[in-house]
């Protein structure tokens, strides 16, 4: 296979390389005291509060497995929500009596979930509310002062219009919270200490739109005791030539990426192990970046996925888009 590039394109690879997969603040004191301190201040978030929103659905109620989990894990109480989104074209008359019914149905529904959960030593609060789901599912979150919201990606709504599917999107794209999303299939529970998670993979890109998911892996890694791993995935983009397809950035700077991503991943696994994260460790994977995520996934047994991703607005969040969006449709388990 011809793998022979240019001296020029190996430059022009190598600086684009350390420029977009390189943090500003690694680029420049590499290799120093300084970088592993600044990252240790950064990371430092403390939960005390998970907004639950859900609609009566299964999907919406299967969250509560993980979110019970995670909240006994880190002491911090579950907040439970429901909004009602009644239809607006039934007649005033009806409208109220519908309106009534699925508040009464919903404070039944809240009533129930909250005594269950408070069988298990969680402490939770319920909260009914109006209008459009994403707007209030915002407001609230912000109001309330939530440190991360959890939430079903599918499902049917036994309360009124759903606030599940677009509705989990639309706020994963604009609020300024960790979300925690589960499918329909997302079956089992936290195997962990205290029903958090055993095992959490953090992928990150160099950018610092992956790198914002950090602060809340390192918090629940150490309140869980958890198995942490960081994941890295360069991804081989190829050229087409006259004979056969051949790797656009060769062997001599596929070498140079191996080396610059296991040194940028050993960054974080010393700021790991300064807040006493015993068994961290790091993967540089070659490949499609969801598809590698998943294989990664799958061997090292994860139990959460913790990922970052771009919101409309420019407010980043928790790899990026299209990856995330993908991770989180295949994913068996919460991300």
């Amino acid at each position: 296979m011809n793998t022979k590039i240019s001296s020029l394109y190996k430059i022009r690879l190598l600086n684009t390389y350390k420029r977009k997969c390189l943090p500003d603040s690694l680029c420049c004191v590499m290799g120093t005291k300084k970088t592993i301190e600044n990252l240790d201040r950064k990371f430092v978030v403390n939960y005390k509060k998970i907004m639950v929103p859900l609609d009566g659905s299964g999907d919406s109620t299967r969250v509560l497995k993980w979110a019970g989990g995670l909240s006994r894990s880190l002491g911090c109480e579950l907040a439970l929500f429901v909004c009602v989104n009644p239809p607006r074209d039934n007649g005033q008359q009806n409208l109220i009596n519908y309106k009534k019914e699925i508040v009464t149905n919903a404070h039944h529904f809240l009533t129930q979930e909250t005594q269950s959960l408070n069988n298990q030593g969680i402490n939770v609060s319920m909260h009914i509310s109006e209008g459009d789901p994403v707007s209030e599912i915002i407001d609230f979150a912000k109001s309330s002062k939530c440190d991360l919201i959890a939430m079903a990606t599918s499902g049917r709504s036994l309360l009124g219009r759903g606030l599940l599917g677009s509705v989990t999107f639309d706020v994963l794209n604009k609020t300024t919270l960790p979300v925690m999303t589960t499918t329909s299939y997302t079956n089992s529970e936290f195997t962990g200490f205290n029903g958090g998670p055993g095992t959490i993979i953090v992928p990150l890109d160099g950018s610092g739109n992956s790198e914002i998911a950090v602060p809340t892996a390192l918090h629940i890694a150490s309140k869980a005791k958890a198995r942490l791993k960081f994941l890295k995935v360069i991804k081989i983009q190829t050229d087409f030539t006259e004979n056969h397809w051949a790797p656009a950035n060769g062997n001599y700077i596929l070498d140079q990426e191996l080396k610059h991503a296991e040194k940028y991943l050993s960054y974080f696994k010393e700021v790991a192990r300064k807040k006493n994260i015993r068994n961290v460790t790091s993967t540089v994977a070659i490949g499609s970046p969801a598809i590698r995520i998943m294989d990664d996934w799958d061997a090292y047994g994860g139990e959460l996925i913790v990922m970052g991703t771009n919101g409309k607005t420019g407010l980043t969040r928790l790899i990026l888009g299209s990856v995330t969006d993908s991770v989180m449709r295949a994913s068996d388990k919460p991300v």
